[in-house]
């Protein structure tokens, strides 16, 4: 995946993304350089306090009081699992023919960009719990907190361990769950608004 160089700007003695949208602009018109920093800074600002987005000293956005609140409420409704990566946690789904079934999440707040950033989602053990509707249960219950607290969810759609689901497959599943393709470069990149 080619990255293109981030553009940053000073306001208030923090550095600031500057967004492709303002470059764009920035191309179409003919501007001296205090003109392009002026006009910069007050798309900035403007954008900042649309968006009530704070930058931390490295210039990523600081996590919302709404992100803080959704991320209490993921924690209190799922349970960590010391077992695996961190920041794994798990539903208990019931049992199927003496097996417990999980949900295994891993979700945080997202560093770079703001909002929440969904790790991943997996059901175990998938040869007797995979096919009940467990994973899209769970998926409910976070997109339905996504909702209530106003926070936006993102993450990257490849498959992993299991694999009995296909790359389109699970494109097509997060897209009934409200994920939407963002990024023309990176189709693999979801998002999801709140609704």
């Amino acid at each position: 995946m080619k990255r293109e160089p981030q553009i940053f700007t000073r306001i208030d003695d923090q550095d600031v993304p500057v967004s492709n949208a303002v470059l764009d602009v920035l191309e179409q018109e003919e501007m001296t350089e205090s003109m392009v920093c002026t006009y910069v800074r007050e798309l900035l600002i403007e954008q900042a306090q649309a968006q009530e987005v704070t930058w931390d000293k490295y210039g990523r956005p600081e996590p919302t009081t709404a992100d803080f609140a959704f991320m209490k409420e993921y924690e209190s409704l799922s349970k960590v699992d010391h077992t695996g990566s961190r920041g794994d946690r798990y539903w208990y789904m019931g049992e199927i023919d003496s097996k417990h079934c999980l949900v295994i999440t891993n979700i945080r707040l997202d560093q770079h960009r703001g909002g929440i950033y969904f790790n991943s989602i997996q059901t175990v053990p998938p040869d007797v719990c995979e096919g009940q509707g467990f994973a899209s249960k769970v998926m409910n219950k976070v997109t339905g907190l996504a909702d209530k607290h106003g926070v936006s969810l993102r993450l990257l759609a490849v498959p992993f361990g299991q694999k009995s689901v296909s790359d389109e497959d699970l494109i097509s599943w997060y897209k009934r769950a409200g994920f939407e393709q963002t990024d023309p470069d990176y189709s693999e990149v979801l998002t999801r608004q709140p609704q």
